[in-house]
């Protein structure tokens, strides 16, 4: 790729990971627009795969006692359980349907988190099942299971630094499967390894410059962010699944 879209790639890249950084989340909602002004789809998002893992790894230490296994360990089989749903709806109606759905329904969590509204204790395990396999359902549809996972999160009564941790570590996880699903269909040969390891100074600066903000706050003001950050989720998916549909 031409030195000028490397070096703009390189900053969208610092600034998606300063937001996730923060909150947890994110990364890959908003690079993946922004890398693909600069490179084809097909390239943004397995590179974006392969540094949502590494930022995960970047992190994986200082975030490891605060991540919530309970929650883990029901999100992900309800994910798995989840995908192929999602991906039997998906073959009955179009991407662009799917991505508008599921920003409408994020719109909905948005508002209802905007209006203070919290859960007053943990979920239980049949809640927390059903939102991992709704992700699951999410990722089938349209690449998208965060959606579910991030309400759950900023919702909960539990403290920041478990949220943010605990989102951290999941989509570590499923950032994983997506890479290697992306490398058995060739999309990550070596051009677009050779990139995503150009990619991964930027992505480690960043991280580190929202590891350390989301420090020095004492996760002050985390919420609001993250619903700020979730309210833009949805707005993008509503704008591409309309544009999609309009043609």
């Amino acid at each position: 790729m031409p030195i000028t879209e490397t070096l703009l790639a390189a900053i969208f890249v610092l600034f998606c990971a300063t937001l996730r950084g923060f909150t947890g989340f994110g990364l890959a909602v908003a690079l993946v627009p922004l890398l693909a002004l600069v490179m084809t789809p097909q390239q943004a998002v397995p590179i974006v795969l392969v540094l949502q893992v590494a930022a995960g790894l970047q992190s994986l230490r200082s975030d490891w006692p605060h991540i919530d296994w309970r929650s883990i360990g029901l999100l992900l089989p309800g994910a798995v359980l989840g995908l192929p749903i999602g991906l039997f709806v998906l073959a009955q109606i179009s991407p662009a349907v799917a991505k508008l759905v599921i920003g409408l329904l994020a719109a909905v969590a948005v508002l209802t988190l905007a209006s203070g509204w919290r859960l007053k204790a943990a979920p239980g395990k049949a809640q927390v099942l059903a939102l991992g396999g709704l992700a699951g359902v999410f990722n089938g549809l349209a690449a998208m299971p965060g959606v579910a996972v991030v309400a759950l999160f900023l919702a909960s009564p539990q403290p920041p630094a478990v949220a943010r941790a605990s989102m951290v570590f999941f989509f570590l996880l499923t950032g994983a499967v997506g890479a290697l699903l992306a490398h058995e269909r060739g999309l990550l040969g070596g051009g677009n390894l050779l990139l995503a390891g150009l990619m991964i100074p930027p992505m480690m600066a960043g991280t580190w410059l929202g590891g350390l903000a989301f420090q020095r706050l004492g996760g002050r003001g985390y919420r609001p962010f993250g619903v700020a950050i979730l309210a833009a989720i949805a707005v993008m998916a509503v704008i591409q699944g309309v544009a999609a549909i309009l043609g």
